[in-house]
Order: C-alpha cells, then sequence, then structure tokens
C-alpha cells in the first residue's frame, strides 16, 4: 500500500522555491548591511522627535496621530522617518 503525501510534487517545488527565495533574500540583507554593523549607532532623529517631548509626548493615539500628520518635523515638511 503507498502513502499519500500532504503536498504533491508541484506543491513541494512551489514551497522550495518559496524558501529559496525567502533564504536569498535575506542573504543578500545580510550581505547589504554587514559593512555597518561594525560602525556605531547614530540616532540622527533627535530634531525630529524634540517636539513629540516638548509636548509631554504620546499620551494617546490622537495625539500620536497629530503627530505624525502634522508638518512641523522639520524645514521640509514631514521626513521620512514619520512616514
Amino acid at each position: 500500500m503507498q502513502k499519500s503525501s500532504y503536498f504533491s510534487g508541484e506543491q513541494r517545488r512551489h514551497n522550495l522555491g518559496l524558501t529559496a527565495g525567502l533564504l536569498a533574500a535575506f542573504v543578500l540583507t545580510v550581505i547589504c548591511y554587514w559593512p555597518s554593523l561594525s560602525g556605531p549607532f547614530v540616532f540622527d532623529d533627535v530634531p525630529n522627535l524634540q517636539p513629540m517631548g516638548d509636548r509631554g509626548g504620546l499620551v494617546s493615539t490622537d495625539n500620536y496621530f497629530e503627530f505624525i500628520a502634522t508638518p512641523r518635523a522639520g524645514p521640509l515638511g514631514r521626513p521620512l522617518s514619520l512616514a
């Protein structure tokens, strides 16, 4: 008596391809970021986050969305760090 497998051959190939693709994306990401991992941590968002602290911090979701939606964070409007 032959056992039936849970996945067909085509599904296994698809799962293998998906797994290989995700692994390749992860390895490529690690390769791209590897040189920067030995450098210091630079927290450059202080000018953008300072208004939040000046106004008492984020105490409610309305306060959070108001801070995110207002263009007062930088000279050119809302920076990418708030997007």
